[in-house]
């Protein structure tokens, strides 16, 4: 019950003004505003694709974020291990785990980019 209605708050709704035909009219009026806009654009990529462009954008800099900060703490753990090979080693791991993370973000963003039309930042 609680998902369908959800999803129906997400549903965008046609705003019926000027001719009231949906295929004409340059707006769709969404429930939950983009952006701070509760009219979407009709003739571009659609309140779908903004949608998406949207969460992709918040995803990216929290990724980002997170990928920071697990290099930094890799790195004060590389600072602080004081010779220590055991401690050196899961430094170095975590460091290395990041930067994966970063690569594997990297190209995931790349296939993104080329399905979504007009790119994620588009």
């Amino acid at each position: 019950m609680s998902l369908s209605l959800g999803l129906s708050l997400l549903a965008p709704m046609a705003v019926l003004a000027g001719s009231g035909d949906i295929a004409t009219d340059k707006c769709v009026k969404v429930a939950v505003g983009i952006g701070g806009q509760d009219c979407i654009d009709n003739t571009g990529n659609g309140a779908i694709v903004t949608y998406l462009q949207l969460f992709l954008k918040f995803l990216s800099g929290g990724i980002g974020l997170v990928i920071v900060l697990m290099i930094v703490i890799g790195g004060v753990q590389y600072i602080t291990s004081a010779g220590d090979p055991s401690l050196v080693k899961k430094a170095k791991e975590r460091i290395v785990n990041a930067l994966t993370a970063l690569m594997l973000f990297i190209l995931a963003y790349a296939i993104l980019n080329f399905l979504i039309p007009g790119g994620i930042f588009g």
